[in-house]
């Protein structure tokens, strides 16, 4: 049932992504073409080319940001869709258990988030490459010894090694993961009230992340004590293990126990 769930969350959180994903591509495209027209021809002096080089590249830069933020929010607001506003009723007919609502979100939710940032490294990619930047950074002999160098400093700084890159990698893939379930916890506890849910679900995630960062505090005073990236890795992704647990149980417990359908 977890596996038709999913297909089905997937599904109706791409009919939110993929129109964002489609604007962001053709706005990505208009400022990539205009850049490298600017590049490579005599447009540079036409006031026009320049006032529309400019719009372009104001709402691109706006783009950018509300591409990354509305990727997060989307799936904020189908939680809050499906379980705190009326077509909360209607999801709970469905014969699966609260957990496996949670799961279904996450997960789905993650494969689409981890689909835009393909996307924007994609657009980036595509805009140095369309105009000429990335073959410079290629051939660039100063671009390469900085990395270089900066690869050497993380090294020798902070201990940095491939197993440090491996839990990079762990924590990036559990953020992913669990990121949106202290908002899930918030609308959960919040989605008892009878009126005013909204502002209830707010004030459910101030208590929750004041309540929360006292019991981290000192797995944080150990993150700041200790130098080496290795260990700050470890606490964070022990940190995190913690409180996915604790958001996770309380998301479950009180869609299951205490949901309001009124």
């Amino acid at each position: 049932m977890l596996g038709k769930l999913f297909k089905y969350d997937f599904k109706e959180l791409g009919a939110f992504y993929l129109p964002i994903y489609l604007i962001y591509a053709g706005i990505t495209a208009a400022f990539a073409i205009l850049t490298a027209l600017a590049m490579n021809s005599s447009l540079q002096d036409n006031e026009v080319f320049n006032l529309l080089f400019g719009i372009i590249a104001f709402v691109f830069g706006l783009s950018v940001t509300a591409f990354v933020l509305f990727s997060g929010l989307i799936l904020v607001y189908y939680f809050y869709r499906k379980f705190v506003s009326e077509e909360a009723y209607l999801t709970m007919t469905l014969p699966v258990n609260p957990w496996q609502h949670v799961v279904s979100k996450l997960l789905s939710g993650a494969v689409w988030r981890l689909f835009t940032w393909i996307v924007f490294a994609v657009s980036v990619f595509l805009i140095l490459l369309v105009t000429g930047a990335w073959e410079e950074m290629r051939n660039s002999i100063t671009f390469n010894f900085v990395l270089r160098s900066l690869w050497s400093e993380l090294r020798y700084e902070f201990g940095f090694s491939g197993g440090t890159v491996v839990l990079c990698v762990i924590y990036g893939v559990m953020t992913l993961l669990t990121s949106p379930l202290v908002y899930f916890a918030s609308m959960s506890i919040g989605q008892m009230a009878k009126k005013h849910k909204v502002l209830m679900s707010v004030g459910a995630f101030v208590v929750i992340n004041i309540v929360i960062s006292f019991l981290m505090a000192n797995i944080s005073i150990l993150q700041l004590q200790d130098s080496s990236v290795f260990s700050f890795l470890i606490l964070a992704i022990t940190e995190c293990i913690i409180t996915s647990v604790i958001y996770f149980g309380i998301t479950v417990y009180f869609l299951g126990k205490e949901l309001n359908l009124e």
